[in-house]
């Protein structure tokens, strides 16, 4: 199954995001997977990252990611996206 997967979206803007999730939609192949990671609110090292690493996130919850994801060429029927959230060591 080809699938595309990006951890970069913490960086970018709501308006910049659903212009990735067009993009990603227009070079998906039917039944390819698109993985977008985003740290959420309440993380554990949400303090450390901000004021002590001086890296600046866009947190975001599920619902926000789902919005997103709606606001996007997605929505469109083609494929019914599947949200999944998960923690790891990475993003508790």
């Amino acid at each position: 199954m080809p699938s595309t997967t990006s951890g970069l979206i913490d960086y970018f803007s709501d308006e910049v995001v659903v212009r990735l999730l067009d993009y990603i939609h227009a070079k998906l192949v039917p039944g390819g997977l698109a993985l977008l990671g985003n740290f959420r609110p309440g993380h554990a090292n949400e303090a450390f990252f901000m004021h002590a690493l001086d890296w600046p996130l866009t947190l975001r919850s599920e619902a926000e990611l789902a919005a997103l994801v709606q606001s996007s060429r997605f929505r469109d029927g083609r494929s019914a996206p599947k949200m999944r959230m998960f923690s790891s060591s990475s993003n508790a």
